[in-house]
C-alpha cells in the first residue's frame, strides 16, 4: 500500500485524496507541489544528446572519457572528422563552464614502448586540444594538453594469467577532458 501511494505521489497523480492503512493511520493529499515528468524527460534529452560520452562530477571537476577509437584512427592522432559529432557534444558541456579551466589528458595502452606511448598520447592530447581551439571556439588560454602513455591504465592491459585483454587495452586508449569548477 505505501509502495502504491508514494508511487503515485511522485508521480503526480493524485491530489484530495484521502488514504488510510492498516494500522488505523490516514492521510488526505491536499497538494501535489511537484512531478517527477519533466526530470524524466530532460534525463532522457542528455542521455540521447551525450551518447557517446562517459561524464563523471565531482565537487571540483568534471570528467569526460572518450574512448581513443572513436576519435582516432589505430595508431593515429589526428581526430578523425566522424568524431566531430562527439567532440561537439563536449563543447557543449564545456560552454556551461566558462572560464573554467580545461585539461586534455591523453592515454594509451601498454602495447609500445613507453616512449613511444608517452609522444602517441601526448599527440593525440593536443590534437584534440586543437580541435576544441580551431572547431570548437574554445579560448585557447583555457586548454592544455598532456599525453599520459600508459601511466594511468583505467583496467588491465593483461588477464590475471598473463594473457593479453583487448578489452582492458581498448579502455586504456582514451582522451580525457577534465573541466576545473
Amino acid at each position: 500500500m505505501k509502495k502504491l501511494i508514494l508511487t503515485a505521489i511522485f508521480l503526480g497523480l493524485i491530489s484530495g485524496i484521502s488514504f488510510s492503512q492498516t494500522g488505523g493511520e490516514s492521510f488526505k493529499v491536499l497538494d501535489l507541489v511537484f512531478t517527477s515528468t519533466d526530470l524524466v524527460f530532460k534525463s532522457e534529452q542528455l542521455e540521447k544528446k551525450f551518447v557517446d560520452l562517459e561524464i563523471r562530477e565531482t565537487e571540483t571537476e568534471i570528467k569526460i572519457a572518450l574512448p581513443g577509437d572513436i576519435l582516432f584512427d589505430f595508431d593515429k592522432s589526428d581526430v578523425r572528422p566522424d568524431a566531430e559529432e562527439t567532440l561537439s557534444q563536449v563543447v557543449t558541456v564545456i560552454n556551461q563552464y566558462p572560464g573554467s579551466d580545461i585539461t586534455v589528458l591523453g592515454h594509451t595502452d601498454s602495447k609500445g614502448s613507453d616512449s613511444y606511448n608517452m609522444k602517441l598520447s601526448d599527440d593525440r592530447a593536443k590534437s584534440v586540444r586543437s580541435w576544441l581551439i580551431n572547431d570548437g571556439k574554445i579560448d585557447q588560454e583555457r586548454i592544455i594538453a598532456k599525453g599520459l602513455g600508459e601511466t594511468q591504465p583505467a583496467a588491465e592491459n593483461q588477464n590475471p594469467d598473463g594473457s593479453d585483454n583487448p578489452e582492458g587495452r581498448q579502455q586504456n586508449r582514451r582522451v580525457e577532458i577534465v573541466i576545473e569548477k
